[in-house]
Parts: structure tokens; sequence; C-alpha cells
């Protein structure tokens, strides 16, 4: 389980929970709708708080960012996967050739997402791509493992920081 820690100080005195939540630790409005929703996901000083409570200083925040549930629709399948990184939130994946990324309704076929699931089966975390390749492309392919951490990556991707470069042979 993902949990985001946050210890308030002078900047955020004040501050509502749902503002520090998209400002400061870069949760989405979908995913905030989400986590009120779910029970105990967002406290303070280890209490169930509301979004539109005020934070002091020195108060305690933490988050649960992981997603709620496992994909049910999602069928893990045995794939050898070839992993270039890994770590808490993300997956560097070289995906190769005539593999698709996502399952198509009806469609029952190793996907690069059922192999991932397979990859995940034993955690709280589902794939989330976020670029894509064609079937017939091969090349690497970055798979957050959240929805938080897949919003971190799109976030990312709109700044000028981010540069995509492409290689063909």
């Amino acid at each position: 389980m993902r949990i985001l820690n946050l210890t308030i100080d002078e900047s955020l005195e004040h501050a509502k929970v749902k503002d520090v939540l998209s400002k400061r630790l870069f949760i989405s409005d979908s995913m905030c709708s989400k986590l009120k929703k779910r029970e105990n996901a967002i406290n303070v000083n280890g209490h169930s708080v509301y979004t539109n409570y005020s934070l002091n200083i020195g108060d305690a925040l933490s988050v649960i960012v992981s997603d709620d549930k496992k994909r049910e629709e999602l069928l893990p399948i045995e794939y050898p996967l070839n992993i270039i990184y890994e770590n808490d939130d993300y997956l560097i994946i070289n995906k190769p050739s005539g593999l698709p990324i996502h399952p198509v309704k009806n469609l029952y076929e190793t996907t690069l997402e059922n192999a991932i699931a397979f990859h995940l089966r034993n955690t709280d975390d589902n794939p989330h791509p976020v670029s894509r390749l064609d079937r017939g492309t091969t090349g690497i392919i970055t798979i957050a493992k959240s929805g938080w951490a897949h919003n971190l990556l799109k976030i990312s991707q709109r700044s000028d920081m981010f540069h995509k470069k492409y290689l063909a042979l």
C-alpha cells in the first residue's frame, strides 16, 4: 500500500486538505473524489478527516494513494517481461513487437497489461500504461503502478522538462 506523508509547515498553515492534496501532493480531482469515499484514506494526526479540514503547523497528513482495488477484468497471464527498471511506483519495460498493450473486449489473448497484472499479482498495484506503442512496435514503455503515479507522469509530460525521442531502424 502506497501512503504519502506530509508534515504541515508554516507555508501550509490554515490550508484546506483538498488544496494540499492537489497542489502539493499532485492528487487529481478524480482521485480526490475517490479518496473521499474510501474509508480512512485521508488522515491528519491519525484521525480520518474531510477534505475541507483546515491544517495547522505540525499536523501529520497521510494519504493512501494506492488503487483501492485490483482490476478484476484484467486476467493475469504469465508472460516473460523484459523489465529494465522497477521501483515502488513505476515499471520500465522493453515491449516486444507483436504484443498489444491493452486487452480488447471479447479478444482473450496475452497483452502487456495481462503480463504486468501477473507480475503484480501479489501486490495492491494495477498497471497504468503511461505511454503507448503500437502492437507491431518494439520499444521502451513506462507503466505506473497506481493512478497517482500515472498522474505524476502525465503532469511531467506536459512540462518543458519532458522530451520524447524516437529512433527507427
